[in-house]
């Protein structure tokens, strides 16, 4: 039975959003290809600017080469983020949480750079994490959607 926002509902409650469940996966693959080299905590380890031109041939490798596109658009797309909610992004995917958030690496809180808004942490207006994260995925959404890097 659909409901008046036009999702299905059942046992389990409303179905989840499309949208909002292929975001989640194309950033938890952002993370887990950012970090893949181990670099250091929170820390991406891998660029797309040094990424061999090897193509495998058989199933496995090219659901990698599709993931490892996918990794690459959205790591564009985080960077083009403004840097507050790029931050946001990273401290909720690399592990840092309320504390990564409370301290920016240095020169990202210039708006030189670019930071918009009031300076960072829980007791700045409208400066939480999860206020951030939340636009951060409502930009990322639109934008991955209109590049079709996710579909719904």
């Amino acid at each position: 039975m659909k409901t008046a926002n036009g999702y299905h509902t059942g046992h389990f409650g409303p179905a989840p959003d499309p949208g909002e469940k292929a975001l989640t996966d194309a950033l938890d693959n952002w993370a887990a290809w950012s970090r893949r080299d181990g670099v250091g905590e929170a820390l991406p380890g891998f660029s797309p600017m040094f990424r061999s031109a090897y193509r495998g041939t058989d199933f496995d490798e090219m659901l990698d080469g599709v993931d490892t596109d996918i990794a690459e658009a959205v790591h564009t797309a985080v960077w083009e983020l403004d840097p507050r909610l790029r931050w946001s992004v990273m401290c909720v995917k690399f592990g840092m949480g309320a504390e990564g958030w409370s301290n920016p690496p240095t020169g990202w809180s210039s708006p030189s750079v670019g930071w918009t808004g009031a300076p960072v942490g829980p007791a700045a207006p409208g400066g939480s994490l999860e206020g951030a994260y939340a636009a951060a995925r409502s930009v990322l959404l639109v934008v991955l959607i209109r590049r079709h890097v996710i579909n719904v």
